[in-house]
């Protein structure tokens, strides 16, 4: 009876050995199926980059990987040669340094290390690191090399804290339930139970489960799943309770081929189950990742460089289909628009285990040619190397680019190219951008240099500040002004007036004008220009005013000359009707001549005379040179040009009584023999006049014992005729000299003249006769102006 108990009970031990093995191969399987299926998706989402490093077993950096280097924003250079523990990616936790130091002599001594730390990038954030230390060891088993990598699993942390706590959770749950063991001899008598199945149950051994009472249901499962197995038969079942799910497993045990028992296993299933659901779900999730990830995404195998799988990206992308990807190789399918790309891309991959962003020129299957940016790593799938690319495509990007560079360089263009000054300014009072025109304008070399020195735009570009804040508080009122004649200074503190043309640009958030927008038309020249026009006009009334005196004055005085002529007429002795009427009067003509004579009368007459045909030669003079002739050139004796233009200065009211213009030694250096020149006359004489009448104020204005002269010269020079003015006066200091023919430069006192002389003369002989106006002058030593003008 002993024996037979023992041995009953040593068989019971051996059925339960036999089905705990039966149950860690079921699991086994199970587990094995399921790593398979997530090794994939794990490789693509969680390991496709990796931080890798190379040490010596004392913990020195011997190499990083490019992708480490990267990460914190440094160089090789920097960190090789240093303790790892030493490197930027560890120098922020010190307590985080001596664990490391730790783990390196524990994996020198040939231990396999992983932890979790934390590293802070180039741009300072801090990032949580799944870190591994491998022991690389030679034919000896000594250690000699240590293999440090990390991926960065911050963007993934948030959620796989969220999944762990719910795998944490599950499992807890899956630990602590219990699964039911019994043993039940042919009649159904329960021989063997674990406390679990009697606490589950409330069954006792040597009862059956009717005399349990367990439920009519359940007793004739077990019944027949006794039955069943009384027959030989293993039975896996799957059985439902409410909302539970139980895997029951029923067995014979057999002794001497004899079945003497029944084995039960009875196993909740229930969080397993939705686990498998949940994992199904998170499989079709990820799925639909890889799927509809705008990336195109395609996994090879290494060896043979063969396509695995592609995502619908991809073949969007490439114009394939995926059965017509999957098994070839990206040189069979010509998707490289460069051919040698292929070898090329695949042994930097071998060497350095990464392409990390390198642009790829592609070939669509159409042939349409596309751009973009290649990452590669190499990854381990069911224990074999495989290339996990992503390409992104910047085809569409790079041209959005190029048409956004094309119309930059367009807008800078015209910014610079503008013959008018572009300015933006923030009203703090610095400038933002001005363009080559309007650094220009106010005498920079260089919009660099005119946004680098003014750093205060009132006091250094504004004659006046008060006017500046004007103009941006007339800007709240209006959106863009036009400010006429603001006076500017210039950078060597010259002022000028131009017109503003300014728009406020308002600040979003508080609503009060921040910057400056606007362009600047100088207008000196303009109003320069308005000035000689207004003296053009002035000389024009003058003419006209001239020109009716003359007519006035002529007709009086044609009447005297008359009349004086009549008068000798009827005083001469030698007319009969003289004498005739002097014998009717008894007047002796003789003695009226003799008494005319000694009173001298016909001197008188004769004086008279002369002041007449002078007085009539000026107004002839007057109305020739008030006449306008317009802007043609005609051919003209220069001789006569000359003489006129000097008899017009002799008889030039300030020239006789200001200056004593007489008195002035006029020497003439020209022959009648001159040639006609081709020349508006009055313009001419206009300039010569106005030479003159310089030369005889600066001789006015000279204390010399020497004798005051103007000499005049005239001569032909190739095609050209040669006029020169001179005269031996004080002469000009050089920077006068150089600023004779600008427009209001003077320096007569104030009321004595206009500045506009020169100027005005100097356009005539340059724009209007194609010539040159030139004047040299040393102080003391006189002035010499000289013309030069085409012969025809």
């Amino acid at each position: 009876m002993y024996l037979s108990s023992v041995l009953i009970a040593g068989m019971v031990i051996l059925l339960l050995c036999s089905v705990t093995m039966l149950l860690v191969i079921y699991r086994h399987k199970s587990k094995r199926g399921n790593t398979t299926r997530l090794l994939l998706q794990s490789a693509i989402f969680n390991n496709t980059f990796q931080l890798q490093g190379l040490l010596a077993p004392d913990g020195t950096l011997l190499d990083a990987n490019q992708t480490a280097l990267e990460f914190a924003g440094i160089d090789k250079a920097a960190v090789v040669g240093k303790k790892f523990w030493s490197t930027p990616w560890w120098c922020h936790d010190q307590a985080l340094q001596r664990q490391l130091q730790t783990y390196i002599a524990r994996c020198a001594a040939g231990e396999f290390i992983r932890f979790e730390a934390t590293h802070r990038d180039g741009a300072g954030r801090l990032r949580t690191i799944d870190a591994t230390l491998k022991p690389l060891t030679d034919e000896s088993g000594a250690v000699i090399y240590l293999i440090p990598e990390g991926r960065d699993i911050t963007d993934l942390k948030t959620a796989e804290s969220a999944l762990q706590e719910k795998n944490i959770l599950l499992e807890t749950l899956f630990e602590s339930i219990p699964f039911d063991i019994w043993i039940r001899d042919t009649k159904g008598r329960l021989l063997l139970q674990n406390d679990l199945h009697a606490r589950h149950y409330n069954v006792c051994i040597g009862n059956t489960a009717e005399e349990d009472r367990v439920s009519p249901e359940l007793c004739r499962l077990w019944k027949i799943s006794q039955e069943q197995a009384l027959e030989g038969y293993t039975l896996d079942l799957e059985l439902r309770e409410n909302e539970q799910i139980y895997r029951t497993i029923v067995a014979p045990i057999r002794h001497d081929n004899q079945i003497t028992a029944i084995f039960g296993l009875h196993i909740d299933v229930t969080d397993r189950f939705k686990a498998m659901e949940a994992l199904r779900s998170s499989e079709k999730r990820f799925k639909a990742i890889f799927e509809e990830n705008p990336i195109a995404i395609s996994i090879t195998e290494l060896t043979n460089r063969r396509c695995v799988d592609v995502n619908h990206s991809f073949c969007v992308l490439s114009g394939y289909r995926k059965e017509g990807i999957v098994g070839k190789t990206l040189k069979e399918l010509g998707l490289l628009w460069n051919p040698d790309d292929d070898a090329r891309l695949f042994k930097k991959l071998t060497d350095y285990g990464v392409i990390n962003g390198e642009e790829v020129q592609t070939r669509t299957a159409t042939g349409e040619q596309r751009s973009g940016i290649l990452y590669v790593r190499i990854i381990m799938i069911d224990k074999r190397a495989h290339a996990i690319s992503l390409y992104q495509d910047t085809t569409d990007q790079k041209r959005i680019e190029e048409q956004l560079e094309s119309s930059e360089a367009t807008y800078k263009a015209i910014f610079n190219n503008a013959p008018i000054g572009i300015f933006q300014s923030i009203t703090a009072g610095q400038f933002i951008s001005v363009n080559t025109v309007f650094a220009k304008i106010f005498g920079y070399s260089s919009p660099e240099e005119m946004i680098n020195l003014v750093q205060d735009i009132p006091s250094q570009v504004y004659a006046s500040a008060e006017q500046r804040k004007e103009i941006i508080s007339r800007l709240h009122e209006k959106e863009t002004l036009v400010v006429d004649d603001v006076q500017f200074l210039r950078k060597d503190g010259t002022r000028f007036y131009a017109t503003m043309y300014m728009k406020g640009i308002y600040d979003s958030s508080s609503g009060e004008i921040s910057q400056l927008d606007g362009f600047v038309v100088d207008t000196t020249e303009h109003r320069k220009t308005l000035e000689i026009m207004l003296q053009h006009e002035k000389m024009l009334m003058i003419s006209g005013l001239a020109a009716g005196m003359a007519h006035e004055i002529n007709n009086p005085l044609g009447i005297i000359a008359q009349d004086l002529q009549n008068l000798q007429r009827r005083l001469s002795s030698e007319l009969p009707k003289n004498r005739q009427v002097a014998e009717a009067l008894g007047l002796d003509l003789t003695a009226l001549q003799q008494y005319l004579e000694q009173r001298e009368i016909p001197g008188y007459l004769c004086s008279m005379q002369d002041a007449a045909r002078r007085a009539s030669r000026i107004m002839d003079n007057m109305l020739q040179f008030s006449r306008s002739s317009g802007t043609d050139r005609h051919p003209a004796p220069l001789f006569d040009v000359l003489e006129h233009a000097i008899e017009l200065a002799a008889t030039d009211y300030d020239l006789r009584r200001t200056y004593h213009f007489s008195s002035i030694n006029l020497i003439r250096n020209y022959t009648r023999e001159l040639p006609l020149v081709a020349m508006n006359v009055t313009e001419i004489e206009q300039v010569l006049i106005n030479l003159l009448k310089n030369a005889a104020q600066a001789l006015h204005n000279w204390n010399s014992e020497a004798p005051k002269e103007i000499k005049i010269s005239a001569c032909p020079k190739d095609t050209n005729i040669v006029i020169t003015v001179e005269d031996n006066g004080p002469g000009m200091p050089e920077e006068v000299r150089r600023r004779v023919f600008e427009p209001f430069f003077t320096t007569k006192e104030v009321g004595r003249g206009t500045g506009l002389g020169l100027a005005v003369s100097h356009a005539i002989i340059t724009k209007n006769h194609n010539g040159l106006l030139t004047a040299s002058a040393s102080p003391g030593k006189g002035s010499c102006f000289t013309i030069s003008i085409p012969i025809s």
